[in-house]
């Protein structure tokens, strides 16, 4: 797998995300050696990547013991040589996140930026019946160097 995000220009995850005890995990299973922790990232060589989305959970912080919020999966990326994040800050509904990421990738297929690209799906989720409170559209960000 290391292999295929070293060539990787983007990286897309979608699924579930842990954070705990000051680590950030993307899960892949049950079987928790199969996961890709934040310490993981740091040690990777990820320099022809422009940009990494994480459709999960939480992706952008990590809850240590002593209740101090800090920078997971975005530092680890950030120092592998990833200039662009995209994440979430809160849980986050599946079937919107969908939805937005879907309307993020067309904007970017469009030749938007990836905050412009987030910021019209935002605008296009939060325009939609059944998604117009802040909760479905308003979780991502994005993180640049």
């Amino acid at each position: 797998m290391i292999r295929s995000l070293q060539s990787a220009e983007i990286v897309h995850f979608t699924g579930h995300a842990q954070n705990r005890d000051g680590s950030a995990s993307l899960l892949f299973g049950d079987d928790a050696s199969r996961n890709l922790s934040s310490q993981f990232f740091a040690g990777a060589h990820l320099h022809t990547c422009r940009l990494a989305v994480f459709a999960a959970c939480s992706t952008l912080s990590v809850e240590t013991q002593s209740g101090s919020m800090r920078s997971g999966l975005p530092e680890a990326l950030l120092q592998a040589g990833v200039p662009t994040i995209v994440g979430t800050l809160w849980d986050v509904d599946s079937e919107s996140t969908k939805h937005l990421m879907l309307d993020s990738y067309d904007q970017l297929l469009k030749g938007n930026s990836p905050e412009i690209a987030l910021q019209i799906a935002e605008a296009q989720l939060g325009a939609t019946a059944g998604s117009v409170h802040p909760f479905y559209w308003s979780g991502f960000t994005v993180m640049e160097l």
